[in-house]
Order: structure tokens, then sequence, then C-alpha cells
């Protein structure tokens, strides 16, 4: 064999890096049954994961287990997430864990992970959407259970931080059936009341006693809330729809009370401060103004306030001198112009009649040429005309002999026109006679 051998560490190694690079490998949710389970002392969950067909083992270090509600056991069917990697001390694929649900439990999480991403991609958790918390809210909606660990934690911040404001409560059932519409009708309340600020907060639970507030028409009413909102629900590890919809998220009910409160002493100190910076001000404002009101008062124009307006009219002599010359120089400029296009007028407009002269000679000649060839034209067919008009004169036929018979002064065409004793004239060419006609045949 001529190729190089790789060590069983190179391969592992390179095995576990392709598998870790593989994003398909990352945050993979896989559901099974436990078995082998082992709570190490040091806290770390080691246990294997099955199915009909394949076992993978697992690792859920106890940074990530502290998060789970209850206790693994053997059976136990669950849903984990967590990152396909090698162990290479062995060489074998492991999943180390980072979440881990039983199979109810697991069920009400891919609904939330689902509702999460329609939320997300209708737009319900965009930034831009998100409206700004007002630095001192002077009325506070507060929604939460009536007599809860979680209200009384916030109204002690409040009464700590901001003693000032005015808190309104709006209590609701934060777990159950009837909980999610009594939020929603609480907010509604809540958001036409002109409250500055709504806090929606809740103690610590398990996601089964937080359900309430991954609500599709709760996050939905949050969604279209005029006044700014902010969600302080669970511990920090829990996450609930309500939270990513919020104009702000705060780990806990007294971290929201906190991050809607100003601290009155600090405050108290601010106004301290300003109000030692507007004295400052104040007085060097005075100060200034005694100074500019010595220095006006002693300056050359009180002392001598003729020179207030004799500069003043010194300077409007000036400018009407230099108007007048203005105006004097453009009345010469305009008259010289206007000279000049007189005279261009004038030379053009000889030019012009000359122009127009030669042409009406020209015209002139050419109507005198056009009326003598008409004329002569004219006269050639006229003598020809009469020449044709004297060639059909019925006065030529009579000259050779023939006559022209009428009755009643019309000419006769056929024998059909004539009867018997009708009288006819006859014309020839040199008279005319009167006949009776005594007998009449036809051809």
């Amino acid at each position: 064999m001529s190729e190089k051998a790789i060590s069983v560490s190179q391969l592992v190694h390179y095995l576990k890096g392709v598998i870790e690079d593989n994003p398909y490998t990352h945050n993979v949710m896989v559901e099974g049954e436990i078995s082998n389970f082992t709570n190490h002392r040091s806290g770390h969950w080691y246990f294997s994961l099955k199915d009909e067909g394949a076992v993978i083992s697992c690792t859920m270090f106890s940074s990530y287990n502290k998060s789970v509600n209850f206790e693994p056991k053997e059976g136990d069917q669950v849903i984990v997430r967590g990152n396909v990697s090698i162990y290479e001390a062995r060489g074998t694929m492991q999943l180390v864990v980072t979440k881990m649900e039983n199979n109810r439990l697991g069920e009400l999480y891919l609904k939330y992970e689902a509702l999460k991403n329609k939320l997300y991609e209708a737009g319900l958790f965009d930034e831009d959407h998100k409206q700004e918390i007002p630095s001192y809210p002077m009325r506070i909606g507060l929604i939460t259970g009536e007599k809860t660990a979680a209200r009384a934690d916030v109204l002690t911040t409040l009464s700590r931080r901001w003693p000032v404001a005015k808190i309104v409560d709006y209590p609701v059932n934060v777990q159950g059936k009837e909980s999610a519409p009594q939020i929603i009708e609480a907010l509604k309340k809540a958001d036409q009341e002109n409250n500055d600020v709504l806090l929606l907060v809740r103690g610590g639970g398990s996601i089964e006693d937080l359900w309430s507030f991954n609500d599709e028409a709760l996050a939905k009413v949050i969604y279209q809330l005029k006044t700014p909102i902010v969600t302080g629900i669970g511990h920090e590890i829990n996450e609930t729809i309500c939270d990513y919809v919020a104009d702000l998220r705060a780990p806990t009910p007294t971290g929201a009370a906190e991050l809607i409160s100003p601290n009155i002493e600090d405050v108290y100190d601010s106004i301290q401060d300003l109000k030692s910076r507007l004295n400052n001000l104040m007085k060097q404002i005075y100060q200034s103004s005694v100074r500019e009101f010595k220095n006006l008062k002693e300056s050359r124009i009180f002392l001598n306030p003729e020179r207030l307006y004799s500069e003043k009219q010194i300077h409007l002599h000036y400018l009407e001198q230099s108007l007048e010359k203005m105006m004097n120089d453009a009345l010469y400029t305009t008259k010289r112009e206007l000279n000049e296009h007189q005279n261009q007028l004038s030379i053009q407009m000889n030019k012009r009649i000359k122009q127009y002269q030669l042409l009406l000679i020209d015209y002139s000649h050419q109507i005198d040429t056009n009326m003598s060839t008409i004329t002569k034209e004219s006269r050639n067919k006229l003598t020809k005309n009469i020449a044709l008009l004297d060639a059909y004169s019925p006065l030529k036929i009579l000259q050779r002999g023939y006559a022209i018979t009428s009755k009643k002064d019309k000419a006769i065409r056929s024998i059909k026109e004539i009867h018997t004793k009708d009288t006819i004239q006859i014309k020839y060419i040199d008279g005319t006679a009167e006949a009776e006609i005594k007998n009449t045949k036809e051809n």
C-alpha cells in the first residue's frame, strides 16, 4: 500500500468536524424513550434515547438541565433539542441536549414554535412597530392576578422607585382557560383609559402554567395596542408569545417595574442639578445683560443720538445719487439703443420697399405678357368658332338651292307634322313664300 495511513485520532477528529459543521445537525429536535439514565454527582445527566430502530447516547450538562421542570426516569417519552457531536475519546456519536420536554409538554412546545413562526412571518414581532416607553409615566396600568406575589413585587418596586405614579389595577386570572379572554378584555379597557404605559406580569411556572400567554388572539390584541406595553412573565428562562409582541420584555415582574419606572431619588438629584444649573445660567444671563446695558448706555449712540440717523442720512443721500446716476445711464443707453433700432428699421424698410417695387414691376410685366398671350389665343379661338359657325349656318344650305319649311314659325322635320290644307312657310335664300298643302304622302 503506497498511500499514507492516518491515525484513529485524526479520523475521529475529522468526522467530529464534519458532523459539527453540518447545519442540519445543529439545534435538532428528537423524540424518543429514555434509558440508562444517570444523574452524575457533577449535576450532568447521561442517558440514551431510543426507539424501535435505533439508539443514541445523550449528554445534558447541568447548566441546561436546571431548566427542566421534571425529573426524567427510565422509560419516559421525551422530546429533546440539541446538537449532534462525537465524543473523541471513545469515537462514539452523541447528542448534546440543551432542552428537554416530556411528551405532553413537547406537544405544547411544538404548538408554541409553530405559532411563534406564524406570527413572526405575519410581522407581529417587527422592531419597527414597537413603541417607545415613556421616561416618566404618571399613570401605569397593571394587568396581573389579584393578590399575587407578582402584583406585590411590582407595587413594592414602584412605591420604592416611583411613588408619584398612579397605579391602575386590572385584575385577571393568569392561568387556566378563562385567563386569555380576561387579559384581552383588560388590555382593551386599559388601552382606552389614558394610561401612559401598561404592565402585563405574572410569576414563574411551567409551560402549562404560562400557556395563556401563548394565545394567538391575545398576541394580536397586544400588537394593536396604542399604549406602550411591557411584559414580565415568569422567570428569565421563560419566553412567551406575548414577550415577543410586547414593546419591551423584562425577565421578571420586578424587572418590568424597574424598566418603566425611573428612580425618584435619581430624578430628584437630576432636578436639583438642573435647578442649580438653571440658577447659574440665569445669573450669568443677568450679569451679561447688566454689562450689555451699561455698554449700551455709555455707547456713542446714546451720548450723541443724532449720529444714529446722520450716518443713515449720508448713506441715503449716497444711494439717491447712485440711483439717479444709474437711471440716467439707463435712460441714455435706452435712447441710444432705440435710435440704433430705428435706423436699422428704416434701412430694412427701404430695402424691403425696393424689393417689393422690383417684384411689382416684374409681376406687371408678367401680367402684360400673360394678357397679350390670352388675348391672342382668345382671338384665334373666336375666329375658328366664327368660321365653324358660318360653316354650319343654314344660310349656306339655302345658297345651294335648298329651302326651309316651317309651320307657325316652327321648322317642319317630318311629313307627320303637316296635314292637307295646312298653310306653311317656305324660306329661300332671298325671300319667303306661303303655300297650302293639297296632299301628303309618306314614303
